[in-house]
């Protein structure tokens, strides 16, 4: 299927939002991603294809995807950052099985890695225009309070969902005036974020080397294999 955008915008320091018009028979789930192709003359050995989580929600009139541009950036980046509205891609999908769970009595702990938060942006705008209130605990890492994303959805969560708490961490260039965590996630902040771990099903979204490594750190806190999901951005 085609997908023509309509807008693009700067949302934080290397963060983009593209704006696409949805196809009037795509049907997705919050959490799911398409697969893009971004046709350019001289791609570099990446390619021409790469796949994105919709950051939008099911309930949103078009299709959004958000993605990091930083410094050695790839050719496909380049050409998809370089297009203008009206312009048309290819997209495959949807695709994936990183959903919330059935049970809404679920309680949840999202761990998100900078642009990893992309999936956890979609299921929250879901639930909040479905009126769902589920127990969710989001505990989103960045380099610097600038890479910070979706600040405005994250307060209307926090005023709407009663049981949803936001830990943000930077890892770099900390305020003075920061109420937030310090440092990569560990498990003691993990901890410190949602006490009993076994009893909660864990998402962790991020770069792969990250969502990798939490993997057995999350078992051997106790959490078993199956409530941990995962969901890695190459």
């Amino acid at each position: 299927m085609k997908l023509k955008l309509i807008h693009k915008e700067k949302i934080a320091n290397d963060s983009w939002e593209l704006m696409f018009e949805k196809p009037g028979d795509l049907a997705y789930e919050p959490g799911q991603y398409l697969e893009i192709t971004v046709n350019q003359p001289k791609p570099d050995d990446r390619g021409n294809t790469r796949w994105f989580t919709m950051s939008s929600s099911p309930t949103e009139g078009d299709i959004m995807i958000t993605t990091r541009l930083v410094d050695k950036h790839s050719t496909f980046k380049e050409a998809l950052l370089k297009l203008s509205p009206g312009s048309e891609i290819e997209a495959k999908g949807p695709m994936g099985k990183f959903l919330l769970p059935q049970d809404t009595k679920t309680s949840i702990v999202w761990i998100a890695g900078g642009i990893g938060i992309t999936p956890f942006r979609s299921q929250m705008k879901f639930l909040l225009d479905n009126g769902q209130k589920r127990n969710i605990t989001l505990i989103y890492s960045n380099r610097t309070a600038g890479d910070i994303c979706f600040t405005d959805l994250w307060q209307q969560a926090s005023e709407q969902m009663p049981n949803f708490k936001l830990v943000n961490t930077l890892v770099d260039q900390v305020p003075n005036d920061w109420k937030g965590e310090k440092g990569m996630v560990d498990e003691s902040m993990i901890k410190r974020a949602v006490g009993d771990v076994q009893s909660k099903e864990f998402y962790v979204s991020g770069p792969e080397p990250m969502v990798e490594a939490f993997k057995p750190k999350l078992i051997a806190m106790g959490v078993e294999d199956k409530n941990i999901h995962q969901d890695w951005f190459p």
